[in-house]
């Protein structure tokens, strides 16, 4: 059985956040072997997205289930990197 995908809305900020963080504590109680975010189809990450990423990680990590970010443009990288988040979770370009 392959790991749960969460496609990640195009603008991740307040509303996609609260959207994001539900399904992954939706998916997190049923104990997924991992977890995978795909930000293929992701635009752009405000803070308030960044925020909502760092207790996803946060909950992610209470829960030991590893979790990894696919999909992810150039610059949504680049922000990941700046911000620390790349140390936490793997990324892979999309």
């Amino acid at each position: 059985m392959s790991d749960p995908v969460v496609h990640v809305e195009s603008y991740l900020n307040q509303a996609g956040g609260e959207t994001l963080r539900e399904r992954v504590n939706e998916l997190l109680r049923l104990h997924p072997a991992a977890l995978v975010l795909d930000f293929s189809g992701t635009k752009l990450v405000n803070s308030i997205g960044v925020s909502f990423l760092l207790e996803i990680i946060e909950a992610a990590q209470r829960e030991k289930t590893p979790l990894e970010f696919t999909g992810v443009s150039a610059d949504i990288g680049d922000l990941f990197g700046l911000l620390g988040i790349s140390a936490r979770v793997p990324v892979k370009a999309g």
